[in-house]
């Protein structure tokens, strides 16, 4: 089962560069349709944009790409839900508490398609309910993201609706309260019953002082959706643990799937600081309960996990640096560690030039020096057994001596062996 051998790794690519975007992060995922999108940011922090995130359509599986309008304008970056079939729903992660709601209900935006992914209709308004849900405001936000930020200007129209719906006026946005609810990409898993489980990591009881000081106390929560995907319905806190003011955050970016096994397995991200472990877990109750995370003596953060149509596992994470492994066993037991894969260097040109990267959040360079991306890189398997790998590049340098430009790049990775 699964890959026995040193996978291959082809020359990169480049999907698309810019001098201004940040190109942060991008994220891939397949379609029902069998085309491919990438989704990134293009006017800024992918979380805090002046304008939405940007999206890329290939039609012959990752080798040609064309840049169209995303169907959900959003500074915060949609995860791609696809319940079964031809539905899917592109679902915002930033949730607005409904003023005065008790239990807390939260509102998030979301499009849905229902030809695989080929067209997506209006703008609509799902629901979480989730009764721990911490908050804190758009004021706070403001004042520490900057005015040229989503909260003034051109981005914050695209909210009004929204902000109405969840009993605020428009006008006094920055009373507004907000959480982030909806599953991560990669963090869905089916039920027995045709219900879905969806992970998020969570504040646990954030506040704005809390934030100012830069405490962020967080967990890994389940959520319950029965309608696919339009609401969802706190579950259980699945993992919890408490930093210290250094380590800044708890347990956070998990990835789920279901092993042949029928077991859930989950891989997470431990804390915010230049060492993140990254830990694993599996449930045995349908993400009830879970084992106790247990290292993989490995640093990382953003973890991406598949399971092959070959049967092994496959995990791509990053910072420090861009890597990728192997568990050929397909039980999560089983990860070569040793035989990962670095993907840095298919840029040894880029960071031999020692070029600044072309980025304002240059703190990463703490997490990861030199500083050339924000190491979250993002796969999909795009034929039996062959990858696609995404990543950003903050200062890509196409030939020797050129300028430092920012960059999506992709790379293949041949897991026959």
């Amino acid at each position: 089962m699964g890959t026995t051998s040193p996978a291959t790794v082809g020359e990169p690519m480049t999907l698309i560069t810019s001098d201004e975007a940040p190109l942060e992060i991008p994220t891939l995922v397949e379609l029902p349709c069998g085309d491919l999108l990438c989704q990134t940011s293009l006017t800024g922090d992918r979380l805090f944009a002046r304008d939405e995130c940007g999206l890329l359509r290939s039609k012959d599986r990752g080798r040609t790409w064309i840049r169209e309008p995303h169907p959900l304008a959003c500074a915060s970056c949609p995860v791609l839900f696809r319940p079964g079939g031809n539905k899917l729903l592109f679902i915002e992660s930033m949730s607005f508490l409904v003023k005065g709601s008790f239990p807390r209900r939260f509102l998030f935006r979301y499009v849905e398609s229902a030809d695989g992914g080929r067209t997506f209709g209006n703008v609509r308004f799902g629901e979480v309910e989730y009764p721990l849900g911490a908050v804190w405001s758009l004021r706070f936000m403001a004042e520490r993201y900057g005015s040229s930020k989503v909260w003034s200007g051109e981005g914050l129209s695209r909210y009004a609706e929204i902000f109405l719906a969840a009993g605020y006026d428009p006008g006094n946005w920055q009373e507004v309260q907000v959480n982030y609810l909806t599953p991560l990409a990669g963090a869905s898993v089916q039920l027995p019953d045709g219900a879905w489980l969806g992970l998020r990591d969570v504040m646990l009881g954030w506040r704005d002082d809390e934030l100012h000081r830069g405490w962020n106390p967080s967990g890994v929560a389940g959520f319950i959706t029965r309608d696919e995907g339009r609401t969802w319905v706190y579950n259980s806190t699945c993992f919890v643990i408490i930093p210290t003011p250094l380590e800044r955050f708890g347990y956070m970016e998990p990835a789920v799937i279901r092993l042949d096994s029928g077991l859930l397995y989950c891989i997470m991200r431990t804390y915010s600081g230049p060492i993140s472990p990254l830990v694993h877990s599996w449930s045995l109750d349908e993400g009830e309960t879970w084992s106790a995370p247990e290292s993989l003596h490995v640093a990382g953060i953003a973890p991406c996990l598949l399971k092959l149509k070959n049967g092994g596992l496959t995990l791509a994470f990053g910072r420090p640096g861009r890597w990728i492994m192997f568990d050929p066993t397909g039980t999560g037991t089983g990860w070569r560690l040793r035989e990962r894969i670095d993907l840095c260097q298919g840029e040894m040109l880029s960071m031999q030039t020692n070029a600044d990267p072309r980025h304002v959040r240059l703190d990463l360079q703490k997490c990861s020096p030199p500083f050339v991306s924000w190491d979250m890189p993002s796969m999909i398997e795009v034929e039996p057994n062959m990858l696609l790998v995404a990543y950003d590049q903050q200062n890509f340098v196409e030939s020797a001596g050129g300028a430092a430009r920012r960059a999506i790049r992709l790379v293949r990775v041949d897991c026959n062996g």
